[in-house]
């Protein structure tokens, strides 16, 4: 099943991807490690713009349901956090194109 892999993946990447300066990171898995932390810090626009920008972290698309993971992950904190929120805003957020015809 492809779900819990995603959902592995991110779980494992919180917890390598600590911030604790005290443990080296490779560098190979640094950039990944680097979105990790902008999930976990909540800066939902600077993660897409900086795993569009990284053809290393890009490779993520290889472990399925990757993208789907952490647009729910970003759902849940969206909506934990807002009572409402602009349908623009929010598809900015999860970086999908709103139906202009809704």
């Amino acid at each position: 099943r492809e779900i819990p892999q995603a959902r592995g993946l991110l779980t494992a990447l919180g917890a390598v991807c600590c911030t604790d300066a005290r443990i080296a990171v490779p560098q190979d898995i640094a950039p990944i490690c680097d979105l990790a932390q902008l999930l976990e810090f909540a800066k939902f626009r600077q993660f897409w713009a900086d795993y569009k920008a990284n053809k290393h972290a890009y490779s993520l698309n290889i472990v399925v349901g990757f993208v789907r993971e952490v647009r729910r992950f970003i759902l849940s904190v969206v909506t934990i956090t807002y009572n409402c929120i602009n349908k623009s805003d929010l598809a900015e957020l999860v970086d999908m194109e709103v139906d202009s015809r809704s």
